[in-house]
């Protein structure tokens, strides 16, 4: 097989050699031979060199790639060669052998940027993908503004009633009310009591006396637990800076349940009015001796002088408020 491919490679290499140079090998006497010859060139380069394809060696081994070398310099513009089938026609007409094949032309530059595409067609929708992880949590936003205040709401049930609270504290008093109208007469009472009372009087009297019983009078008390209220009016004097007492008994005795009634003068220029009274717890009804008195000391004194007077009022009555 080596063989026979070197064969063939020795003779192709013959045969484009002849048709490269038979121009400067023909003469005008040979005109006839060479267009024979040129009809038998242009056989071979059409159906030889153009159109026999020789068998595919076999596939070479992938060498390394090399290392890339610079970018070299942009060559000049070539003349664009003739086309094979060109040069053999106008070779017959000329009646002259097929002229050599031109060199390669350089590169020409390159063309304007076409206009763009058409879009093409959408393409199939992927699927989801797979969803994310969350986010972190993002800062705290600023406070907004006040909503409008919202509609009541409806009634709520009743509760069930709570248990008493505690009393509270007393309030202060209110202002006093108007008076109110006058109310209806009440009906007439039970007929009340008679009133019980004596007066004992003695005119110019002239006393003088340096202790004991003045005058007395006596009174019919009507109800056990009255009191007995006494009222004396006269005038006295005393000499002396050591001064006299002069008081009221009951029964000879002054009373023992609420203050003894007395009154005590001291040191008396001239004759002086003197008017003592009280009241007292007699729990007893019948007579009752009520006895006017002077005391203490051995100095004489004067009760009842100046042509006076002398009074001692005697009155049963209730007892007092608590």
């Amino acid at each position: 097989m080596k063989i026979f491919h070197l064969f063939v490679y020795l003779f192709l290499l013959f045969n484009y050699h002849q048709c490269k140079h038979s121009e400067d090998q023909s003469t005008v006497d040979d005109i006839e031979n060479d267009v024979l010859m040129s009809k038998s060139r242009h056989y071979f380069c059409k159906n030889v060199l153009q159109n026999r394809d020789g068998k595919d060696g076999r596939d070479g081994r992938d060498g390394r790639d090399g290392i890339r070398g610079p970018p070299g310099e942009k060559g000049s513009t070539g003349r664009a060669g003739k086309d094979c089938d060109q040069q053999m026609q106008w070779e017959r007409i000329q009646h002259r052998p097929p002229s050599n094949d031109g060199t390669q032309g350089l590169t020409g530059e390159k063309g304007d940027k076409g206009a763009p595409g058409k879009d093409g067609a959408h393409g199939t929708p992927g699927l989801p993908g797979v969803p994310g992880r969350d986010g972190i949590n993002g800062t705290i936003g600023e406070k907004g503004s006040p909503g409008l205040p919202g509609r009541d709401g409806e009634n709520g049930t009743a509760g069930i009633q709570g248990p008493p609270g505690e009393s509270g504290r007393n309030g202060t008093d209110g202002k006093p009310g108007k008076n109110g109208a006058p109310g209806i007469p009440g009906e007439d009472g039970n007929p009340g009591r008679v009133g019980n009372w004596k007066e004992c009087k003695w005119n110019n009297i002239q006393d003088s006396r340096t202790r004991g019983l003045i005058k007395e009078c006596s009174f019919v008390k009507k109800y056990p637990h009255t009191y007995v209220k006494v009222t004396v009016v006269t005038n006295v004097h005393i000499r002396s800076n050591t001064g006299k007492r002069w008081f009221v008994t009951f029964d000879n005795k002054e009373c023992s349940h609420q203050t003894p009634i007395g009154l005590f003068v001291s040191n008396v220029t001239g004759f002086t009015p003197f008017y003592l009274t009280g009241s007292c717890l007699v729990n007893k009804t019948g007579i009752v001796l009520i006895g006017f008195h002077v005391q203490n000391g051995s100095v004489v004194a004067y009760t009842g002088h100046g042509n006076s007077s002398t009074n001692i009022i005697i009155e049963e009555v209730i007892p007092p408020q608590a």
